[in-house]
């Protein structure tokens, strides 16, 4: 509920928290799907390679921390997340009406949100399955062994989580100190409680030792970044969808951050 002291704050209300308030949610939900899209889908390419078997590539422990590794900044862009000005909006109020009637929930948003983590899926799972497949590089022997099935997952899981915080990255507005932290922190949390859970030899021996097989190895740092960024070039690819055929939205972003220099905001109110 709301109670406003005079009827002209109404118009604020509406067309400037309203539609930020709309426009966040919607990311906040469509993120969410496709990190979890992007996790099911992983594993199902995984287990299509063995068999069907039902045999989790993913440490339980990692997978039931997915979300609390990826959920703070996920968090964050639901309050701070700002795609345009409040003094934008208000010089074109008819804005609101365009994020009216589910458009940034539709159909053709979600289907377009399950491609790209089906993207996500397929390029975090399959390069890395080549690579071990062939023998390209995988390291064997000695203090950095990757062969193990619980290295190999803490391999894909830590690529799909780089890649995934990419999308994230890219997908945020605002940017502030609060964002950063957690952003930043994130990673430090997945790593920190990586390298705990490898050292519970008592308490979780099937997973001893992986952090620090994996964290020595080159081939580790090599794959999981040239993979996750592999995703990113792809997203950004994406993203030239919308320099080709922008939206009137699209456009108004690029004036209201300075981006397009020959025009004003005000000559979108033709656009109405």
């Amino acid at each position: 509920d709301f109670a406003i002291g005079q009827f002209r704050f109404l118009s604020r209300l509406l067309l400037v928290h309203g539609r930020w308030n709309y426009t966040r949610m919607s990311k906040v939900i469509l993120l969410s799907f496709y990190k979890n899209f992007a996790l099911v889908l992983s594993l199902f390419f995984f287990n299509v390679f063995a068999l069907m078997s039902g045999v989790s590539m993913y440490d339980s422990f990692m997978t039931a921390g997915f979300n609390f590794f990826t959920g703070m900044p996920l968090l964050l862009i639901g309050v701070f997340d700002q795609d345009l000005s409040d003094s934008t909006m208000m010089k074109l109020p008819w804005f609101y009406r365009k994020r009216r009637g589910n458009a940034s929930l539709s159909t053709k948003t979600t289907i377009l949100w399950v491609l790209r983590s089906l993207n996500t899926a397929i390029v975090v799972t399959i390069l890395p399955l080549v690579s071990y497949a062939f023998d390209l590089g995988v390291p064997a022997t000695g203090e950095s062994n990757l062969t193990g099935l619980q290295a190999y997952g803490t391999l894909i899981f830590t690529s799909l989580l780089f890649a995934v915080m990419y999308v994230i990255a890219i997908e945020t507005h605002t940017w502030n100190v609060v964002n950063m932290f957690f952003f930043i922190g994130s990673f430090v949390f997945y790593f920190c409680v990586t390298v705990l859970l490898s050292n519970l030899a008592t308490f979780y021996p099937v997973f001893f030792g992986v952090a620090e097989n994996c964290f020595k190895s080159m081939y580790f740092w090599m794959q999981s970044i040239e993979v996750s960024l592999i995703v990113l070039v792809l997203e950004m690819c994406f993203r030239v969808i919308h320099v080709v055929d922008p939206t009137i939205v699209d456009i108004a972003i690029e004036l209201d951050r300075g981006y397009i220099q020959h025009c004003s905001i005000d000559r979108l109110r033709q656009f109405k």
